[in-house]
């Protein structure tokens, strides 16, 4: 009975998060970004903290190249949207710092 219980309850937790991610994958492409560069913009929004990609790359569990890879096109769409100022998306020695003009609703 315990063990029927349990997996009753597995079950409706992985139904749950399953749900959850398809609303945060909608999200994701509402704005135009790739899943990854969704989650690293989330991290650094939620926090004050200086992100390493590699910090990111642990804490999603992502391989290192998809960080890297989406950390890299925020800088180059941060760099375009704003051709005549620096880029306010940094990536210095593979940190990532929160942009101070980013506003997105992410409660």
């Amino acid at each position: 009975m315990y063990l029927k219980e349990m997996t009753r309850l597995s079950a409706a937790l992985n139904a749950l998060y399953m749900e959850q991610d398809d609303i945060y994958s909608a999200y994701a492409a509402h704005f135009g970004l790739s899943g990854t560069a969704f989650w690293i913009l989330y991290a650094i929004c939620e926090s004050d903290e200086v992100k390493t990609q590699n910090a990111l790359a642990d804490g999603f569990h992502m391989p290192r190249q998809s960080i890297n890879s989406a950390a890299a096109a925020l800088a180059k769409q941060a760099s375009a949207s704003s051709p005549n100022r620096r880029a306010r998306f940094s990536m210095a020695n593979q940190s990532i710092r929160k942009p101070s003009s980013i506003r997105l609703p992410l409660t």
